[in-house]
């Protein structure tokens, strides 16, 4: 969209963008004239040939050339100085027939008014600034310069002075050489001095009708806004199977193993207890070990769901438990983070918990920093999480593995990751999330 807090340009800006103008407007007869021809003839020779094929393929290329010539409009007016206009959005034409595609062309309002642009707007307004920028242009040179050019006139040729000292005698003209210097001058100097606002005048006909027609849609953004979410809910569902599948993977290889190991000791001490209570007492010290393990293991993946610390105390107390039972020593750096929503937070404390786990288990590191802080700088407010290891680096995304994960779990939350891993480190990994999701 266009940026209505623009400033008002100064006469020295104005005067800078003359000859910009002038490069749009003066060539415009020339170019408005063939494209409004060409788009004409293209669409009575589609209409001509739509009983036969080759009306499709016509039709196909006079739409190609209405999209191209208000997208090259476009540039024109920037080029000229004139503000940007925000280009619309044209979807991937998925049809692979001829009449497939020229039917998604016709039910796309675009390409419609990128036509009406070409073959009729742009003619009508060049018939206008065209000639009144010419004549502005001429005033502006012969006016100033009278002095010269009317030497070079016939005798015969009345002037205005000669005209009005001789059906006007009230006007008390006494010299109509005179008179013609000073009106020709004082008229060329007046159209001189406003040249840059008139220009300027003409070229926002130009630019308020190609910001009617030519510019992105408030459909757009809609259609961008479906699609985005749609994209989320995809990730999110993607996130969400994948963490389900690895904590299936996590407690079957684990917990579960353990699990099955310490009900077969424990049947063998039973069956010992009377026979050979020594070896008896070895398997429950071994049952024991085992049990003390299977607890280390499920607290390790409960760390995976929100802890009630987070729902009660908040993301940053969550953040400090989490760090204290980091197995590497971890430094937090915290910004000036309020209370967020609970599906902000809860992402939030979700990249921290993974992105810990992975350098635990990936990176070889001594240290790792964690920063949060907020974002306000764009349109959009973010918590913006930094993770850093001094570990080996190469870190990638792989699929199926947990930064492949993480990253789904982000685009569910409409948030950005960026990894900066080179081989030898550090590795740093910056997460963003709106904080309304």
């Amino acid at each position: 969209m266009t940026n209505t807090d623009t400033p008002r340009p100064t006469y020295q800006q104005l005067w800078k963008r003359v000859p910009g103008a002038l490069g749009y407007l003066l060539p415009n007869i020339v170019i408005a004239t063939i494209i409004s021809v060409v788009l004409w003839l293209m669409l009575g020779l589609g209409l001509g040939f739509a009983v036969l094929y080759g009306g499709i393929f016509i039709g196909i290329a006079m739409f190609a050339v209405a999209r191209w010539s208000g997208s090259m409009d476009l540039s024109r007016l920037e080029a000229a100085g004139m503000e940007p206009i925000e280009r619309p959005t044209w979807p991937t034409i998925q049809s692979k027939t001829p009449h497939g595609r020229l039917w998604a062309m016709m039910s796309n309002a675009h390409y419609w008014s990128y036509f009406f642009h070409g073959a009729l707007v742009q003619m009508l307004l060049m018939a206008v600034t065209w000639g009144l920028s010419l004549m502005l242009v001429l005033l502006a040179i012969l006016g100033p310069t009278s002095v010269i050019w009317t030497r070079f006139q016939g005798d015969d040729n009345e002037s205005v002075g000669d005209l009005l000292y001789t059906y006007v005698p009230s006007l008390g003209i006494t010299d109509p050489a005179l008179f013609d210097f000073w009106l020709y001058t004082g008229l060329g100097v007046l159209v001189l001095a406003t040249l840059p606002w008139t220009l300027r005048g003409l070229m926002n006909l130009h630019h308020g009708a190609a910001r009617l027609m030519l510019a992105r849609t408030r459909a757009d953004d809609l259609a961008d806004e479906v699609e985005n979410l749609a994209a989320s809910r995809s990730s999110a569902v993607a996130a969400e199977n994948t963490g389900l599948r690895r904590l299936e993977r996590d407690i079957h290889d684990g917990p579960q193993q353990r699990l099955i190991r310490l009900q077969m000791d424990l049947a063998a001490t039973e069956r010992m207890l009377d026979k050979d209570p020594g070896a008896a007492k070895d398997l429950l010290v071994e049952a024991r070990a085992q049990a003390t393990d299977t607890l280390e293991e499920l607290r390790a993946l409960s760390r995976g769901f929100a802890p009630p610390l987070l729902q009660d105390r908040g993301l940053m107390v969550a953040l400090d438990s989490l760090v204290a039972r980091n197995t590497i020593p971890t430094t937090v750096i915290k910004g000036d983070v309020p209370r967020l929503s609970p599906e902000t937070e809860l992402g939030a404390y979700f990249v921290v918990a993974e992105l810990l786990s992975n350098t635990a288990k990936h990176s070889s590191a001594s240290a790792v920093t964690v920063a949060i802080g907020i974002d306000r700088s764009g349109d959009t407010e973010r918590c913006v999480i930094s993770v850093t290891d001094n570990g080996t680096g190469g870190a990638n995304i792989l699929t199926g593995h947990g930064l492949a994960g993480l990253g789904e779990r982000v685009n569910g939350l409409r948030g950005t990751m960026q990894i900066d891993s080179p081989a030898g480190g550090p590795t740093v990994v910056t997460v963003a999330l709106p904080l309304e999701v």
